[in-house]
């Protein structure tokens, strides 16, 4: 067929599932519209006849394979039923949608899921989450992403990567810890920094400690080392020593 064919009529409605009632039962006075779309497809829609119903109410979609599928609307638009025959792909899609279970619940999908919302998106768990992805994933936030744990909790956040982990950032970063910090590196470490690098500390000590090999400081210009008014400069051409007093094997 090159075009849709419809067909208006009054036909006897098929039996409906009653939610709140928890059987099937007959619903009468329903128009039916019937449409034969040109690849093949018999879509059958029914309406109410008293002209409330915001929209359609039921409608069945038949393809020439013989597989099925049926929507059954309630009167409470954010419920609907939505059923296919086919073992494949499922696209549903509503204004407002609200679903409650007392028991488990599991979907499995063998192909492709994909889900977009445009507003706001909310998921809470009671108690454990967990997730796992077979391949790569990808998070993209054009706002401000906050990871944030209730201030009474007392719970701890563990990261384990078998492989590598590489970070960029475009803008700065600032890290504010009221606990200590204790960082362990198997292998080398090397910091490369485009600017100033700066060291402050109010109080406390602080210890270097090398338990083999050799320590070495390198500077083009200018190595100085102060202590209240005493100070050597180490300059490339000379050495500066500074002090009111100069105890040599005191």
């Amino acid at each position: 067929m090159s075009e849709d064919k419809k067909h208006g009529g009054r036909t006897p409605p098929p039996n409906t599932f009653n939610a709140s009632a928890n059987k099937r039962e007959l619903k009468e006075n329903k128009f039916c519209t019937q449409t034969t779309g040109a690849d093949g497809k018999l879509r059958v829609t029914y309406s109410s006849a008293d002209g409330n119903s915001a929209g359609q109410d039921y409608d069945s979609t038949i393809d020439p394979t013989g597989c099925i599928r049926t929507n059954d609307y309630e009167s409470d638009t954010r419920r609907a039923m939505s059923v296919d025959s086919k073992g494949g792909s499922e696209r549903k899609q509503q204004k407002n949608q609200c679903d409650t279970t007392d028991d488990n619940s599991d979907r499995n999908t063998l192909g492709c899921s994909k889900e977009t919302v445009k507003e706001e998106k909310g998921e809470e768990a009671g108690k454990n989450r967990s997730s796992a992805v077979g391949g790569n994933r990808t998070d993209i936030t054009n706002g401000v992403r906050n990871d944030v744990t209730p201030p009474g909790s007392k719970n701890n956040r563990n990261q384990i990567t078998s492989g590598n982990i590489n970070r960029k950032h475009t803008g700065s970063e600032t890290t504010s810890l009221e606990g200590d910090l204790s960082h362990h590196t198997g292998k080398s470490r090397y910091d490369t920094i485009g600017g100033e690098y700066g060291i402050h500390l109010p109080s406390g000590n602080m210890d270097c400690q090398l338990d083999s090999g050799r320590a070495r400081i390198s500077a083009s210009q200018e190595i100085l080392l102060i202590c209240g008014s005493s100070y050597v400069k180490i300059l490339p051409n000379k050495i500066e020593i500074v002090a009111t007093r100069i105890d040599l094997n005191p």
